[in-house]
Order: structure tokens, then sequence, then C-alpha cells
């Protein structure tokens, strides 16, 4: 199997990620990808009052009736930090004869030599890298030392940062998120 990993703060999840997945999807021929919110982020801190499980929740709703998009807890039921390369060696056990395809933006490829035992990381799996609206210029001295496919898929222009924005503002976000999402951010008073 081809596995894609699609790692993240999804907070929250948006029509941007759900584009790149799908499209990643098909362009790499992926048999699955795998959204996997991340508990608490060790790189930064989290903006707004979603829970780890509204988060969660969330990208429940986003991939209902979906096929071959699943959401997994793995991260958030961890009691200690979550590190990409502990993420990706349970996968490995899991799906041992299966090739792991992490699916990051160009951002994170950017200062994927800042990552926890990142060398590993590119043991693991194959980094598939999407191109971040704002973001096109790859590190040349990255390009040369890491293996990386990069799809014929660019990210949608939207950021969670301007969902929880717009929210804030009281502006319309259905046309971000999905109407699900919309929904359950109206009804538990996220973002405000």
């Amino acid at each position: 199997m081809k596995i894609g990993v699609f790692g993240g703060t999804f907070n929250p999840v948006h029509l941007g990620h759900i584009e790149a997945a799908k499209r990643i999807l098909v362009d790499l021929s992926l048999d699955r990808v795998f959204f996997v919110p991340v508990k608490e982020p060790v790189h930064k801190k989290l903006d707004g009052n979603a829970s780890p499980y509204d988060r969660l929740a969330m990208l429940e709703l986003a991939i209902v009736g979906l096929p071959f998009l699943d959401v997994d807890p793995i991260e958030i039921d961890r009691d200690e930090p979550s590190y990409t390369v502990h993420t990706l060696a349970a996968y490995k056990e899991r799906y041992a004869d299966s090739l792991l395809h992490l699916i990051i933006g160009s951002d994170s490829f950017n200062a994927i030599d800042t990552w926890f035992d990142y060398i590993k990381i590119i043991e693991l799996a194959l980094l598939v890298v999407a191109i971040r609206p704002g973001d096109e210029e790859l590190r040349i001295d990255l390009i040369h030392r890491f293996p990386f496919i990069q799809p014929n898929v660019n990210f949608v222009d939207i950021s969670s940062s301007l969902v929880r924005q717009r929210v804030k503002e009281g502006a319309d976000i259905e046309s971000f998120v999905p109407e699900t999402v919309a929904r359950y951010i109206k009804d538990k008073g996220l973002y405000l």
C-alpha cells in the first residue's frame, strides 16, 4: 500500500487541507491519506480556544463521504510530546509493507532540518512537498540533500489563521471550511 500521512494543527481544518489531500491522493496514486492532528505543537503555540478534541471532531466532520481519507488521533492519544518521527515509526509498524508519504507544505520543508530526528523521518517516509501560497521557493541546500516529490498540486490560498480571524470579525467562513465545520465552530463558540 501507498499511504499518505498529513499532519498538522488543523486549527481549524479548511478546504485547502481537504483539496490538497484529495489531489495528492489521486496524483500520487495513494491508497489512503490519514490526517493526523497534533495534540500540542512543539514548534509553536496554538491560537484560539479549540481543544485537540475539537480539532479532531472538525476533521472527522470534514471528511464525511470522502473515501480514502481518514483521521487518526494517534498524536492526540499520546501522553508525552508527539514528534513526527514517532508517528511515522508507529505507522511503519502498523503498515509494515507500505510505502509512507509524509505530506508537508513548502514552509515545513524549508524548516525540516530543525525537526526532531529529521534524518530518521526521511528514512521512514518519502516527503511530499505541496507549495503553499507565498512560500513558493524551496531552500536550495535542502533540495539537494533530501529526496522529495513535488506533486502537481498546490495548496489553495486559505489559511487556518484567516479562518480564525474571520470568525473573530463575525465574517462568513462557509467558503473557507466545510459547512459542517462552520456549524461546529459556531455551535461551540470557537475562535471568538
